[in-house]
C-alpha cells in the first residue's frame, strides 16, 4: 500500500537535518518547505482517497445535497430541502458543491459517487492546511507558518476526518479562512476598503453557509476593531476618545455582516423562506441540540446531554499528539516573556492583538460549552473547527520560543523533541490508515489499545467499507443466489454500496437524472424487496441475517452468537467484526 511505503521510507530519510544543524533557514527556504509539504499531502490524497469508507452521516448529507440541488433546479418548487431530517437547519454551501461534483461524475463516468465526495472533502481539508500556513505567517513569519501547517497536517483526528466528514471539516476550513481575513482587517480599520469588506463578508458568509454558528466570527471582527482603536488611544494619549473612528468601524462591520448574511442565505433553502427568523431559530436550536444517544466515555455509557463539564477537555488531552503539549508549554513561557518585555509599541500591539484573537477563537467556544452545558457527543468532532486555530497558536509559539533562546544546544533539543514526536505521530498515522480518526496519544491516553477500553474508537462507521469488501471477496462466488447480510445500526445504503456496487450505482444514476430533470421524478422504481431485486447480497434486518458486519460501537458486535470469521483491527485493537450468524440477540442502545 502507498502508506506502507511512506512508513518504510521514514527510516531512511532525515527531513530535519537542515533545521537541526543549520543556524537558521531563510524565509524562502521555509516557504519552499511549506510548498513541499502541500505537494506531498496532495499526492498522498490523490493516492489514498479511495481507501476511506462511507461514514454514517454521509448518506443523509448526500441526500440533503441532492434535495438542495432539487430546490434550485425546480426553481424552488421542490420543498424536500426544507424539512429533511434536522439538516434543513444547516447551511448547504459545501453539500451543494460536493453533491454537484459527484453528480456530474456519476453522469459522465457512471461511477464513484462517494469517492468523489471524499476527494473533494480531502482537497478542501488541504485548503485548510494552506490557510493555517498563511495565518501562521501573519503571526510569526514563514517559519511560524510552516510549523503551523505541519502541526495540522500531522494531527491524526483532523487528517482522518478530512476525507469523509462533510460537516465539520468544511466548517473548520472556512472558519480558519475567515479568521485569516479578519486578522488582516486590523491595518485597515477604522474604515475598511470596499474590497476588504466584500472579501471578509463573503468568507464569513460561507462559514455561516455551512453552520450558522459561524456568526461567532463577528465577535472576533469586533475584537480586532476594538483592539485597533485601543492601540491608537494608548499610542496617542493626547488625543480625545476616537468617536468618529468608532462609528466608522461599526459601519464597516455592519456592512460586512449584511454581505455575510446574504451569502449565507444564498446557500441555505430554509433560510431563504424566512431570512431572519429561521437562522435565529437555528442558532438557539444548536445551542441546546440533544441527540439523546448513548456514548462510551471513561468506561461508562452516558447520554449526550449528561456529559461531564470536562468532556471536551478530556478528548483534547487524549487525542492531540504529544508535540502539541510541548508547544503549549513553549507558548506559555513565550507569553510571559513577551508581557515582561512589553513596551507599548505599535508592532507589539499588533502581535498582542493577533495572538489574542487566535487565543479567543480557540478558548471561547470551549468555555461557552462548558458554562452552558450544551449536549456533546462523538468525541472531538464538533470542535474540529478550533483545531486549525490551535495549530497556529502552537506552531507560532514554538518559533517565538526558539527565537528567544540564545543557546543553540537548547534550540536543537527542542527541535529534536518536536520532530521526534512528529515522526512518531506520522508512523502511527501510517499504521492506522485509513483510520487516523481513531488515534489516541501515548502520553495521556496510552495509545489506541489502552484507550479503546475507556473511549469510543470508530464511532462513525469508517470500518464498514473494509468489512463489506471482505464479505464481497469471500462470498461473491458462493453458489447460492442470495447472501443475507445485516449491518449494525447503520443505514443499509453503506453496506449495499460496497456489496452491490453496480446495482447501487445504476439506481444512483437514476436519482441524479431526476435531480437534473433528465428523467421524470418518480418514474424510476427502486426494488427494496430482497426476494425480487437483482442483488447478490441481500441487505436484511437483524434476525434474518446469515452474515453480520459490526463495528464495536455500543457493543453491537455482541448482538449475534456465531463464528467470528474475520476481524478488522489496527494496533491490536478490533474495529469491526464479521460474524457467521447462529443466534440473534436484541441489543438496546437507549
Amino acid at each position: 500500500m502507498f502508506f506502507e511505503n511512506i512508513k518504510i521510507s521514514l527510516r531512511h530519510i532525515n527531513p530535519i537535518k537542515e533545521v537541526l544543524f543549520k543556524q537558521s533557514l531563510t524565509d524562502k527556504q521555509w516557504r519552499g518547505m511549506a510548498c513541499m509539504l502541500f505537494l506531498i499531502l496532495f499526492v498522498i490524497i490523490c493516492f489514498t482517497f479511495r481507501d476511506y469508507g462511507i461514514i454514517w452521516d454521509e448518506i443523509v448529507q448526500k441526500n440533503y445535497g441532492s434535495s438542495i440541488l432539487l430546490w434550485y433546479s425546480s426553481l424552488f418548487q421542490d420543498h424536500s430541502a426544507l424539512s429533511y431530517k434536522n439538516l434543513y437547519m444547516y447551511g448547504g454551501f459545501f453539500e451543494t458543491i460536493t453533491q454537484l461534483a459527484s453528480s456530474v461524475v456519476v453522469l459522465l463516468t457512471s461511477s464513484s459517487v462517494f469517492e468523489t465526495r471524499h476527494l473533494v472533502n480531502a482537497l478542501f481539508g488541504l485548503v485548510g492546511i494552506v490557510m493555517t500556513y498563511k495565518s501562521g505567517c501573519l503571526l510569526s513569519g514563514r517559519m511560524g507558518g510552516f510549523f503551523s501547517a505541519l502541526f495540522l497536517a500531522v494531527t491524526p483526528r483532523y487528517y482522518g476526518h478530512m476525507f469523509n466528514n462533510s460537516k465539520d471539516i468544511p466548517f473548520a476550513v472556512l472558519f480558519m479562512i475567515a479568521l485569516y481575513f479578519i486578522i488582516r482587517c486590523y491595518k485597515h480599520f477604522p474604515r475598511l476598503p470596499k474590497s476588504v469588506v466584500v472579501t471578509t463578508g463573503i468568507v464569513i458568509g460561507l462559514a455561516m453557509g455551512v453552520r450558522v454558528n459561524g456568526i461567532l466570527l463577528f465577535f472576533y471582527l469586533f475584537l480586532i476593531a476594538a483592539g485597533r482603536l485601543t492601540a491608537q488611544s494608548v499610542l496617542n494619549p493626547e488625543k480625545s476618545f476616537p468617536l468618529k473612528e468608532s462609528l466608522m468601524s461599526i459601519i464597516s462591520v455592519s456592512v460586512v455582516f449584511i454581505i455575510a448574511w446574504i451569502v449565507m442565505i444564498i446557500w441555505w433553502p430554509w433560510a431563504q423562506v424566512s431570512p431572519i427568523l429561521h437562522p435565529v431559530k437555528a442558532i438557539f436550536e444548536f445551542s441546546d441540540f440533544g441527540w439523546g444517544g448513548m456514548m462510551f466515555f471513561k468506561r461508562e455509557f452516558i447520554r449526550s446531554e449528561n456529559v461531564p463539564w470536562n468532556y471536551i477537555l478530556t478528548w483534547f488531552s487524549i487525542t492531540l499528539p504529544e508535540f502539541y503539549f510541548i508547544a503549549i508549554g513553549a507558548g506559555i513561557l513565550s507569553c510571559f516573556m513577551f508581557l515582561k518585555r512589553f513596551r507599548k509599541t505599535a508592532a507589539q500591539f499588533i502581535t498582542l492583538i493577533r495572538f489574542g484573537i487566535f487565543t479567543a477563537a480557540f478558548l471561547l467556544p470551549i468555555i461557552l460549552v462548558m458554562i452552558t452545558g450544551s449536549p456533546l457527543y462523538d468525541g472531538l468532532r464538533h470542535f474540529l473547527f478550533v483545531v486549525p486555530v490551535l495549530s497556529v497558536l502552537c506552531g507560532t509559539s514554538i518559533v517565538l520560543f526558539i527565537e528567544s533562546i540564545n543557546r543553540n544546544v537548547l534550540k536543537r533539543v527542542l527541535y529534536g523533541c518536536v520532530f521526534a514526536s512528529i515522526g512518531l505521530t506520522v508512523y502511527d498515522m501510517a499504521d492506522l490508515h485509513p483510520y487516523q480518526s481513531v488515534y489516541f496519544n501515548r502520553l495521556i491516553a496510552g495509545g489506541l489499545q489502552k484507550a479503546s477500553m475507556s473511549f469510543e474508537t470508530d464511532y462513525a462507521g469508517n470500518c464498514y467499507k473494509e468489512g463489506s469488501e471482505w464479505v464481497f471477496r469471500k462470498y461473491r462466488n458462493d453458489p447460492r443466489e442470495k447472501i443475507l447480510v445485516a449491518g449494525a445500526t447503520i443505514p443499509d445504503d453503506i453496506i449495499d454500496y460496497y456489496l452491490n456496487y453496480r446495482e447501487y450505482m445504476a439506481e444512483e444514476r437514476a436519482r441524479v437524472a431526476e435531480v437534473f430533470h433528465m428523467a421524470e421524478k418518480g418514474a424510476t422504481q427502486y426494488m427494496e424487496d430482497c426476494e425480487n431485486n437483482n442483488r447478490k447480497f441481500c441487505i436484511v434486518k437483524n434476525e434474518k441475517a446469515e452474515i453480520y458486519i459490526s463495528s464495536t460501537r455500543w457493543n453491537d458486535h455482541l448482538a449475534y452468537d456465531g463464528d467470528r470469521i474475520h476481524v478488522i483491527e489496527r494496533k491490536k485493537t478490533p474495529l469491526c467484526y464479521i460474524v457467521k450468524v447462529k443466534i440473534w440477540k436484541q441489543m438496546k442502545h437507549d
